[in-house]
């Protein structure tokens, strides 16, 4: 059962490490300017599988948070669900059709990757704005995730940066308050 009362081990912390690393390095490889959109270079390469990459383990990071960290029922923590799992099947949806279309060069996909990458910052949005009525939850986690989605919306370096230091910040982070 999803949140059950027995914590599961909390392995959701290496996944967000490693994803929080994963965004710093395609942050560094950004600052180099890739030809992101029509790979040919090895750099341009490392871009494309880097951002997927990070898209895998954010989506494994995030879910394993999302399963440590439950809080009694309610509305908020209702609307934090659902955040959650938006951007987790939304992150998934994006990596994936991410390397299908630029890494592979099927264009086909550019459709579900534009329709992934919108509901993607929008999850992000809704689970941050709705962690701060979480009762039980540290106001950082609604801070976290707002850094997240502001950081997908600059995907530039800065961007990125930020994303890749508020992942690492929620593997540390007490998500609840006890």
């Amino acid at each position: 059962m999803l949140n059950s009362l027995a914590k599961p081990t909390p392995w959701h912390r290496p996944a967000l490490i490693m994803a929080g690393l994963a965004w710093l390095a395609r942050a560094v490889i950004a600052l180099y300017g890739p030809d992101y959109w029509s790979p040919r270079t090895p750099l341009d390469y490392a871009a494309v599988v880097g951002t997927s990459v990070a898209l895998v383990l954010m989506a494994v990071g995030l879910w394993g948070f999302y399963q440590h960290h439950s809080a009694p029922p309610s509305r908020a923590q209702t609307v934090w669900r659902i955040g959650v799992a938006v951007v987790c099947i939304s992150a998934l949806t994006v990596s994936i059709s991410n390397f299908i279309e630029d890494a592979l060069g099927v264009k086909a996909l550019g459709g579900v990757w534009v329709i992934g990458i919108l509901a993607l910052p929008a999850g992000l949005l809704i689970a941050g704005i709705s962690a701060f009525w979480v009762k039980d939850f540290s106001r950082w986690v609604g801070i976290f995730f707002l850094v997240c989605a502001v950081g997908l919306l600059f995907t530039e370096w800065n961007g990125l940066f930020g994303l890749g230091l508020a992942l690492l910040a929620l593997a540390v982070l007490k998500g609840t308050r006890s």
